[in-house]
């Protein structure tokens, strides 16, 4: 599956919990990425920068076997050249050369507005590329506050790690009761720094579910009959349904039709 990781650290680098945060997230995204790409995943990033769950998941990748020089990494980031300079420079450091990189839209201006808007851009082109989203921390008010619920209306997967609250925690709340009908009390695993790697095996539970849904959603049936001849009808429902499980398919019948004189289920 391609994992797409989004958030950091919520608080400014001049707060005294921010070095604090910063240790956090070195030690749950390490790990999680080294989880990942040991599980043959696809790890989506954003971010260069320090502060961010990014770069921690990134060096964690590189601590796999399987990690290939990057080939299983692709970043997404704003086509600009103070962006471009630190992708390329933690590309050389980790040793990730078949990394893949994604250019998107640089920002009109300088502003902090445009900028912000320029990483959004990025960042919902890597979700949109993703099977799951995990996301940590971020701030309130930044882009992930942004995504987050777009990739909810999306309907896309999303592992929301509690540890540092934020926008990550936003997104918990929001989708709390879809979580626990998925995952049931395994999603305390999603609050835990130490259960980092029971989280990570829930992916494969989002997988199925994926699978699940659309199975689902690929076996639904429209009949339409006349009402003077419902034979026809249940005939090609037994059919169907000698097929499909009756607890995954969808059937809709209508006898709304005209009366003609041929049949000809629709």
């Amino acid at each position: 599956m391609r994992v797409f990781v989004i958030g950091g650290t919520t608080v400014p680098r001049t707060d005294d919990e921010y070095p604090k945060q910063l240790k956090i997230l070195e030690q749950s995204m390490r790990p999680l990425g080294k989880c990942l790409i040991d599980s043959n995943h696809e790890l989506l990033v954003c971010s260069p920068y320090q502060g961010s769950a990014d770069v921690e998941t990134i060096r964690g990748a590189t601590r796999s076997a399987n990690v290939k020089r990057g080939k299983h990494v692709e970043f997404h980031y704003p086509r600009a050249e103070t962006i471009s300079r630190e992708v390329s420079q933690l590309i050389k450091t980790l040793s990730l050369k078949q990394a893949k990189s994604f250019l998107h839209l640089p920002p009109i201006d300088s502003g902090p507005e445009s900028l912000k808007y320029a990483w959004l851009l990025a960042q919902i082109s890597a979700m949109e590329r993703s099977h799951v989203v995990i996301t940590i921390g971020g701030k309130r008010t930044g882009p992930a506050s942004l995504l987050l619920p777009l990739a909810e209306e999306k309907r896309k997967f999303i592992l929301p790690l509690m540890i540092l609250g934020g926008a990550a925690e936003q997104s918990f709340v929001r989708q709390r009761y879809a979580l626990e009908d998925r995952l049931g009390n395994r999603i305390n695993a999603l609050s835990e720094p130490n259960r980092i790697e029971e989280a990570i095996a829930l992916l494969g539970d989002l997988s199925r579910s994926r699978e699940d849904r659309n199975e689902a959603q690929s076996r639904r049936f429209f009949i339409s009959y006349p009402r003077c001849r419902p034979q026809e009808a249940d005939f090609i429902e037994m059919i169907l349904l000698s097929k499909v499980s009756p607890s995954r398919s969808g059937f809709h019948r209508d006898d709304s039709a005209p009366k003609k004189p041929n049949y000809f289920p629709r």
